[in-house]
Protein backbone atom coordinates (compact mmCIF):
# COMPACT_ATOMS: atom_id res chain seq x y z
CA UNK A 1 0.00 0.00 0.00
CA UNK A 2 3.07 2.78 0.51
CA UNK A 3 5.51 3.27 -1.41
CA UNK A 4 9.08 5.35 -1.03
CA UNK A 5 12.19 5.79 -1.92
CA UNK A 6 15.42 7.59 -0.96
CA UNK A 7 17.84 9.67 -3.15
CA UNK A 8 21.18 11.08 -3.07
CA UNK A 9 23.22 12.96 -5.56
CA UNK A 10 26.97 14.39 -4.89
CA UNK A 11 28.99 16.48 -6.39
CA UNK A 12 33.19 16.66 -4.97
CA UNK A 13 36.05 18.76 -6.29
CA UNK A 14 37.99 15.92 -6.94
CA UNK A 15 36.12 15.29 -9.91
CA UNK A 16 36.88 18.91 -11.69
CA UNK A 17 40.20 19.96 -12.81
CA UNK A 18 41.07 23.68 -11.92
CA UNK A 19 39.84 26.74 -13.95
CA UNK A 20 42.47 28.06 -16.36
CA UNK A 21 42.24 31.75 -14.45
CA UNK A 22 43.39 30.02 -10.63
CA UNK A 23 46.18 27.93 -12.38
CA UNK A 24 47.27 31.19 -14.06
CA UNK A 25 47.24 33.18 -11.01
CA UNK A 26 48.57 30.57 -8.54
CA UNK A 27 45.41 29.79 -6.70
CA UNK A 28 44.30 26.45 -5.61
CA UNK A 29 41.38 24.65 -6.78
CA UNK A 30 38.27 26.03 -5.36
CA UNK A 31 37.20 22.73 -3.33
CA UNK A 32 33.37 22.67 -3.87
CA UNK A 33 31.00 20.03 -2.77
CA UNK A 34 27.19 19.13 -3.08
CA UNK A 35 25.40 16.61 -0.96
CA UNK A 36 21.52 16.17 -1.96
CA UNK A 37 20.08 13.84 -0.16
CA UNK A 38 16.23 12.96 -0.34
CA UNK A 39 13.07 10.79 0.77
CA UNK A 40 9.90 10.19 -0.71
CA UNK A 41 6.94 8.34 0.91
CA UNK A 42 3.35 8.07 0.24
CA UNK A 43 0.44 5.52 0.51
CA UNK A 44 -3.37 5.63 2.65
CA UNK A 45 -3.42 7.41 6.00
CA UNK A 46 -4.22 4.75 8.57
CA UNK A 47 -4.04 5.44 12.31
CA UNK A 48 -3.74 1.71 14.53
CA UNK A 49 -6.50 1.51 16.78
CA UNK A 50 -7.79 5.02 16.31
CA UNK A 51 -8.81 5.25 12.41
CA UNK A 52 -8.00 3.48 9.18
CA UNK A 53 -8.09 5.78 6.01
CA UNK A 54 -7.37 3.12 3.32
CA UNK A 55 -9.58 4.09 0.19
CA UNK A 56 -10.32 7.85 1.97
CA UNK A 57 -7.39 9.14 2.47
CA UNK A 58 -4.07 9.58 1.51
CA UNK A 59 -0.66 11.22 2.01
CA UNK A 60 2.10 12.13 0.03
CA UNK A 61 5.56 13.99 1.59
CA UNK A 62 8.48 14.63 -0.18
CA UNK A 63 11.86 16.19 1.75
CA UNK A 64 15.47 17.00 0.01
CA UNK A 65 18.11 18.82 0.73
CA UNK A 66 21.15 20.64 -1.00
CA UNK A 67 24.31 20.98 1.37
CA UNK A 68 27.02 22.64 -0.47
CA UNK A 69 29.87 23.75 1.62
CA UNK A 70 33.08 24.78 -0.24
CA UNK A 71 35.42 27.52 -1.35
CA UNK A 72 34.91 30.59 -3.32
CA UNK A 73 38.17 32.87 -5.07
CA UNK A 74 37.54 36.97 -5.43
CA UNK A 75 40.20 39.26 -6.79
CA UNK A 76 40.89 42.55 -4.48
CA UNK A 77 42.79 45.57 -5.24
CA UNK A 78 44.79 47.12 -2.49
CA UNK A 79 47.20 50.08 -2.69
CA UNK A 80 50.96 49.42 -3.88
CA UNK A 81 53.28 49.64 -0.76
CA UNK A 82 54.77 53.27 -1.85
CA UNK A 83 51.29 54.39 -2.15
CA UNK A 84 50.31 53.32 1.69
CA UNK A 85 53.42 55.60 2.23
CA UNK A 86 52.38 58.58 0.44
CA UNK A 87 54.58 57.97 -3.13
CA UNK A 88 52.43 58.48 -6.08
CA UNK A 89 53.16 56.16 -9.13
CA UNK A 90 52.10 57.37 -12.36
CA UNK A 91 52.75 56.04 -16.43
CA UNK A 92 54.19 58.44 -18.69
CA UNK A 93 55.40 57.97 -22.48
CA UNK A 94 58.53 58.22 -20.73
CA UNK A 95 58.05 55.24 -18.06
CA UNK A 96 56.69 55.48 -14.77
CA UNK A 97 57.32 58.43 -12.68
CA UNK A 98 56.85 58.80 -8.93
CA UNK A 99 56.04 62.02 -6.43
CA UNK A 100 55.95 61.79 -2.97
CA UNK A 101 52.26 63.32 -2.12
CA UNK A 102 53.55 63.89 1.97
CA UNK A 103 56.38 65.47 1.21
CA UNK A 104 54.91 68.09 -1.74
CA UNK A 105 52.46 68.77 0.58
CA UNK A 106 54.41 69.75 3.53
CA UNK A 107 56.28 71.85 0.89
CA UNK A 108 53.36 74.03 0.00
CA UNK A 109 52.48 74.46 3.77
CA UNK A 110 49.18 71.83 3.86
CA UNK A 111 48.58 68.52 5.77
CA UNK A 112 51.24 66.34 5.52
CA UNK A 113 50.52 63.43 8.38
CA UNK A 114 48.57 60.36 7.56
CA UNK A 115 45.13 60.08 8.82
CA UNK A 116 44.84 57.84 11.81
CA UNK A 117 42.18 55.75 11.82
CA UNK A 118 42.28 55.56 7.26
CA UNK A 119 46.51 54.86 8.01
CA UNK A 120 45.30 51.48 10.69
CA UNK A 121 42.67 50.70 7.58
CA UNK A 122 45.74 50.29 5.44
CA UNK A 123 47.84 48.14 7.76
CA UNK A 124 45.77 46.00 8.08
CA UNK A 125 44.40 45.27 4.73
CA UNK A 126 48.62 45.23 3.97
CA UNK A 127 48.83 42.66 6.44
CA UNK A 128 45.50 40.75 5.12
CA UNK A 129 47.55 40.37 1.86
CA UNK A 130 50.65 39.93 2.85
CA UNK A 131 50.53 36.03 2.67
CA UNK A 132 49.62 36.47 -0.96
CA UNK A 133 49.47 35.51 -4.48
CA UNK A 134 50.09 39.05 -5.09
CA UNK A 135 51.33 40.83 -7.92
CA UNK A 136 51.67 44.24 -9.35
CA UNK A 137 49.21 45.41 -12.70
CA UNK A 138 49.94 47.87 -15.43
CA UNK A 139 48.26 50.26 -13.15
CA UNK A 140 51.71 51.41 -10.96
CA UNK A 141 49.59 53.15 -8.52
CA UNK A 142 48.08 48.79 -7.17
CA UNK A 143 48.12 45.83 -6.76
CA UNK A 144 45.64 42.78 -6.71
CA UNK A 145 45.81 39.72 -4.78
CA UNK A 146 43.84 36.74 -5.10
CA UNK A 147 41.90 34.83 -1.71
CA UNK A 148 40.16 31.77 -1.19
CA UNK A 149 37.55 31.67 1.26
CA UNK A 150 34.86 28.98 2.84
CA UNK A 151 31.06 29.27 1.85
CA UNK A 152 28.46 26.98 3.28
CA UNK A 153 24.90 26.64 1.83
CA UNK A 154 22.00 24.30 2.81
CA UNK A 155 18.76 24.69 1.45
CA UNK A 156 15.82 22.19 2.77
CA UNK A 157 12.50 21.73 0.40
CA UNK A 158 9.93 19.56 2.26
CA UNK A 159 6.69 19.26 0.69
CA UNK A 160 3.74 17.76 1.60
CA UNK A 161 0.43 16.74 -0.02
CA UNK A 162 -2.90 15.27 1.86
CA UNK A 163 -5.86 14.08 -0.53
CA UNK A 164 -9.36 12.94 1.66
CA UNK A 165 -12.14 11.20 0.20
CA UNK A 166 -14.75 12.70 2.43
CA UNK A 167 -17.68 11.12 0.57
CA UNK A 168 -18.75 9.90 -2.70
CA UNK A 169 -19.24 13.28 -4.15
CA UNK A 170 -16.56 15.40 -1.58
CA UNK A 171 -12.69 14.96 -2.41
CA UNK A 172 -10.77 17.31 -0.24
CA UNK A 173 -7.27 17.93 -1.24
CA UNK A 174 -4.15 20.22 -0.06
CA UNK A 175 -0.73 20.52 -0.66
CA UNK A 176 2.20 22.47 0.96
CA UNK A 177 5.66 23.52 -0.53
CA UNK A 178 8.57 25.00 1.54
CA UNK A 179 12.48 26.30 1.24
CA UNK A 180 14.24 27.25 3.74
CA UNK A 181 17.57 28.97 2.76
CA UNK A 182 20.71 29.48 4.37
CA UNK A 183 23.69 31.23 2.67
CA UNK A 184 26.99 31.90 4.52
CA UNK A 185 27.96 34.20 3.27
CA UNK A 186 25.94 35.90 0.90
CA UNK A 187 27.78 35.34 -1.88
CA UNK A 188 25.22 36.31 -4.35
CA UNK A 189 25.25 39.85 -3.08
CA UNK A 190 28.86 40.27 -2.42
CA UNK A 191 28.35 40.39 1.31
CA UNK A 192 31.55 38.06 2.04
CA UNK A 193 34.49 39.38 4.31
CA UNK A 194 36.86 41.51 1.77
CA UNK A 195 39.84 40.51 3.13
CA UNK A 196 41.27 37.56 4.98
CA UNK A 197 39.75 38.03 8.85
CA UNK A 198 38.10 41.23 8.41
CA UNK A 199 34.75 41.36 10.53
CA UNK A 200 32.29 42.62 7.35
CA UNK A 201 30.33 39.45 6.32
CA UNK A 202 26.80 38.75 6.48
CA UNK A 203 24.65 35.89 5.49
CA UNK A 204 21.07 35.66 3.79
CA UNK A 205 17.89 33.94 5.21
CA UNK A 206 15.15 33.28 2.99
CA UNK A 207 11.94 31.48 3.73
CA UNK A 208 9.52 30.62 1.43
CA UNK A 209 6.34 28.80 1.29
CA UNK A 210 2.81 27.93 -1.07
CA UNK A 211 0.44 26.23 0.51
CA UNK A 212 -2.98 25.41 -0.93
CA UNK A 213 -6.34 23.61 -0.13
CA UNK A 214 -9.70 22.73 -2.56
CA UNK A 215 -12.81 21.06 -2.12
CA UNK A 216 -14.48 19.86 -4.95
CA UNK A 217 -17.74 18.53 -4.88
CA UNK A 218 -20.22 16.95 -6.99
CA UNK A 219 -23.76 18.40 -6.19
CA UNK A 220 -25.55 16.23 -9.17
CA UNK A 221 -24.77 14.83 -12.05
CA UNK A 222 -24.32 17.75 -13.97
CA UNK A 223 -23.53 20.38 -11.23
CA UNK A 224 -19.54 20.83 -9.88
CA UNK A 225 -18.52 23.29 -6.83
CA UNK A 226 -14.81 23.71 -6.32
CA UNK A 227 -13.84 25.97 -3.41
CA UNK A 228 -10.07 27.00 -3.68
CA UNK A 229 -8.01 28.62 -0.92
CA UNK A 230 -4.51 29.05 -1.01
CA UNK A 231 -1.15 31.54 -0.31
CA UNK A 232 2.14 32.32 -0.82
CA UNK A 233 5.06 34.44 0.91
CA UNK A 234 8.03 34.40 2.75
CA UNK A 235 10.68 36.99 3.94
CA UNK A 236 14.46 37.16 2.97
CA UNK A 237 16.65 38.95 4.64
CA UNK A 238 19.69 40.03 3.08
CA UNK A 239 22.88 40.17 6.00
CA UNK A 240 21.11 40.80 8.80
CA UNK A 241 24.47 40.42 10.77
CA UNK A 242 26.28 43.95 9.23
CA UNK A 243 25.54 45.99 12.32
CA UNK A 244 27.24 49.33 14.03
CA UNK A 245 29.99 46.38 15.58
CA UNK A 246 31.31 46.05 12.25
CA UNK A 247 32.50 49.15 11.73
CA UNK A 248 33.09 50.58 15.26
CA UNK A 249 35.88 49.29 18.47
CA UNK A 250 36.94 45.93 15.91
CA UNK A 251 40.33 44.50 16.53
CA UNK A 252 40.39 44.75 12.75
CA UNK A 253 40.12 47.38 10.21
CA UNK A 254 38.43 50.16 12.77
CA UNK A 255 36.48 52.24 11.10
CA UNK A 256 35.66 54.52 13.45
CA UNK A 257 32.55 54.02 13.18
CA UNK A 258 31.84 55.02 9.68
CA UNK A 259 31.96 52.87 6.36
CA UNK A 260 34.94 54.45 4.80
CA UNK A 261 35.32 54.70 0.77
CA UNK A 262 38.43 54.54 -0.22
CA UNK A 263 37.66 52.77 -3.41
CA UNK A 264 36.66 56.38 -4.44
CA UNK A 265 36.04 57.61 -8.08
CA UNK A 266 39.54 57.01 -9.11
CA UNK A 267 41.80 54.84 -6.86
CA UNK A 268 39.89 51.68 -7.99
CA UNK A 269 40.72 49.77 -4.61
CA UNK A 270 38.65 47.57 -2.60
CA UNK A 271 37.11 49.26 0.03
CA UNK A 272 37.56 47.39 3.80
CA UNK A 273 33.66 46.37 3.97
CA UNK A 274 31.06 46.11 1.62
CA UNK A 275 28.04 47.74 2.34
CA UNK A 276 26.46 49.83 5.20
CA UNK A 277 23.61 48.89 4.72
CA UNK A 278 20.63 45.92 5.72
CA UNK A 279 17.83 45.28 4.05
CA UNK A 280 14.75 42.56 3.73
CA UNK A 281 11.91 42.13 2.07
CA UNK A 282 8.69 39.75 1.84
CA UNK A 283 5.80 39.27 -0.71
CA UNK A 284 2.87 37.29 0.27
CA UNK A 285 -0.25 36.61 -1.69
CA UNK A 286 -3.86 35.28 -0.27
CA UNK A 287 -6.29 33.43 -2.60
CA UNK A 288 -9.80 32.58 -2.11
CA UNK A 289 -12.35 31.42 -4.48
CA UNK A 290 -15.60 29.69 -5.60
CA UNK A 291 -16.14 27.97 -8.60
CA UNK A 292 -19.96 26.08 -9.57
CA UNK A 293 -20.10 24.65 -13.02
CA UNK A 294 -23.57 23.42 -14.67
CA UNK A 295 -23.86 21.66 -17.82
CA UNK A 296 -26.82 21.85 -19.60
CA UNK A 297 -26.86 20.02 -22.73
CA UNK A 298 -23.72 21.79 -25.20
CA UNK A 299 -23.47 24.81 -22.46
CA UNK A 300 -21.98 25.43 -19.51
CA UNK A 301 -22.25 27.68 -17.26
CA UNK A 302 -20.11 28.95 -14.50
CA UNK A 303 -20.80 31.76 -11.37
CA UNK A 304 -18.73 32.38 -8.54
CA UNK A 305 -16.12 34.68 -6.82
CA UNK A 306 -12.81 35.28 -6.65
CA UNK A 307 -10.72 37.47 -3.83
CA UNK A 308 -6.53 38.12 -3.94
CA UNK A 309 -5.14 40.12 -1.51
CA UNK A 310 -1.15 40.56 -2.34
CA UNK A 311 0.90 42.44 0.42
CA UNK A 312 4.50 43.20 0.15
CA UNK A 313 6.90 44.84 3.49
CA UNK A 314 10.35 46.25 2.63
CA UNK A 315 12.90 46.96 4.94
CA UNK A 316 16.08 49.35 4.23
CA UNK A 317 18.50 50.51 6.66
CA UNK A 318 21.94 52.23 6.65
CA UNK A 319 23.86 51.51 9.94
CA UNK A 320 26.61 53.90 9.67
CA UNK A 321 27.57 57.36 7.44
CA UNK A 322 29.42 57.02 4.66
CA UNK A 323 32.83 59.41 4.08
CA UNK A 324 34.29 60.13 1.14
CA UNK A 325 37.34 61.41 0.37
CA UNK A 326 38.50 64.30 -2.22
CA UNK A 327 39.92 67.48 -3.15
CA UNK A 328 37.25 70.21 -3.79
CA UNK A 329 37.82 72.88 -6.48
CA UNK A 330 37.99 75.51 -3.90
CA UNK A 331 39.98 74.02 -1.80
CA UNK A 332 43.42 75.54 -1.67
CA UNK A 333 45.16 72.20 -1.85
CA UNK A 334 43.98 72.19 -5.42
CA UNK A 335 46.73 74.61 -6.78
CA UNK A 336 49.15 71.48 -5.93
CA UNK A 337 48.01 69.27 -8.64
CA UNK A 338 49.66 70.51 -12.22
CA UNK A 339 51.59 69.22 -14.77
CA UNK A 340 54.36 71.38 -13.00
CA UNK A 341 54.57 69.37 -9.91
CA UNK A 342 53.12 65.80 -11.88
CA UNK A 343 55.71 66.32 -15.06
CA UNK A 344 53.95 64.29 -18.02
CA UNK A 345 50.64 63.52 -15.83
CA UNK A 346 47.24 62.95 -18.04
CA UNK A 347 44.63 64.32 -16.26
CA UNK A 348 43.21 60.99 -14.91
CA UNK A 349 46.55 60.49 -13.36
CA UNK A 350 46.05 63.82 -11.66
CA UNK A 351 42.69 63.01 -10.63
CA UNK A 352 43.97 59.99 -8.87
CA UNK A 353 46.52 61.73 -7.13
CA UNK A 354 44.58 64.17 -5.72
CA UNK A 355 42.34 61.51 -4.55
CA UNK A 356 45.24 59.58 -3.13
CA UNK A 357 46.25 62.50 -1.09
CA UNK A 358 43.01 63.14 -0.42
CA UNK A 359 42.28 59.44 1.18
CA UNK A 360 45.80 58.83 2.98
CA UNK A 361 45.09 62.44 5.17
CA UNK A 362 41.15 62.05 5.73
CA UNK A 363 40.45 65.09 3.65
CA UNK A 364 36.51 64.47 3.65
CA UNK A 365 34.70 65.90 0.63
CA UNK A 366 30.95 64.42 1.72
CA UNK A 367 29.55 62.56 4.41
CA UNK A 368 26.58 60.60 3.50
CA UNK A 369 23.96 59.07 6.61
CA UNK A 370 20.50 58.79 7.05
CA UNK A 371 18.09 59.49 9.64
CA UNK A 372 14.28 58.20 9.50
CA UNK A 373 11.44 60.20 11.00
CA UNK A 374 9.01 57.17 10.78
Amino acid sequence: DYTGSGYYYLRHYSLNSNTWFNNRDGVAKDEDVQYQPGVRLGGPIVIPGLWNGRNKAFFFVNYEESRTPGQRTEDRTVLHPLAEQGTFRYNTSSGVREVNLLQLAANNGFLSTPDPTIAGVLRDIRSAVSGGPLRDVGEPLVQEFDYQFDTKNVTRYPTVRLDFNLTDRHRLSGSMNYTDLLSTPDTTNSREPNFPGFPGFGNQHSDRYTVQANLRSTITGNLVNEFKVGGSGGATLFSPEIGIDQFLGTSIADQGGFFLDINGDELGITNPHSTPNYSAREATTRIVQDTLSWLRGSHNVQAGFAFTQADTWVENRRHVPTINFGIDSADPAEAMFTTANFPGASGAALDQARELYATLTGRVSEITGELRLD
